[in-house]
């Protein structure tokens, strides 16, 4: 009957989700104890590959709006750092006209990259916490959160020698509003590449 169909639907989705969690904590399992090979990688490339594999809706921009550098890193590793922040930024959308903007800036011997959204934003006081295993800010039945994504990316930033933070809400406005959104920041060292490298 109707009653049983929505119980197995329910069902079905929570399988998902449990799926989805033990690859999770494989991949963190993974995470320093396998490593792969240090490679220059052509992040522009790979980003717009990634966004590619995202498939955003009509309604959601995702733009890179600076050029992306070739950094030395793990090419698989590198591509689940920038998946994670975007995808999480595509999820939690609850704008109409979705916007996701991918920049990158040096600072020193360092690079910035920053992956901002229009969407609700985290309270202040969820900052730390998002960064915990298995840790979510919504119920995982309304997102499909495992809680394991971001907990990822600290751990393969912090792995490469960057830093991770998140800002939310952003900068006023003009009128001293703040702005709705949220922007997640890290960092990589900039280290001498190949001039040839088209990866």
């Amino acid at each position: 009957d109707e009653d049983g169909r929505e119980q197995l639907v329910l069902l079905q989705g929570r399988v998902r989700r449990m799926d989805q969690l033990i690859e999770g904590v494989l991949h963190y399992s993974r995470i320093g104890r396998v490593r792969e090979e240090m490679v220059p990688v052509n992040l522009n490339k790979l980003v717009t590959e990634v966004i590619d594999l995202l498939s955003p809706p009509a309604t959601l921009s995702v733009q890179l709006v600076s050029r992306l550098p070739v950094v030395i890193c793990e090419k698989v590793r590198m591509g689940q750092v920038f998946q994670n922040l975007i995808s999480n930024a595509m999820k939690f959308m609850d704008k109409p006209h979705g916007e996701i903007h991918i920049t990158c800036d040096e600072e020193g011997e360092l690079y910035r990259f920053g992956i901002q959204d229009n969407g609700p934003g985290i309270a202040p006081r969820d900052h730390g916490r998002i960064f915990q295993i298995f840790q979510t800010l919504h119920a995982g039945d309304d997102y499909g959160s495992t809680g394991i994504g971001l907990t990822l990316v600290k751990k393969i930033v912090e792995l490469h020698g960057g830093e991770i933070q998140v800002i939310s809400p952003l900068p006023t406005d003009g009128q001293g509003n703040p702005v709705p959104g949220t922007l997640f920041t890290f960092t990589l060292p900039r280290t001498p590449v190949p001039l040839d490298t088209d990866d």
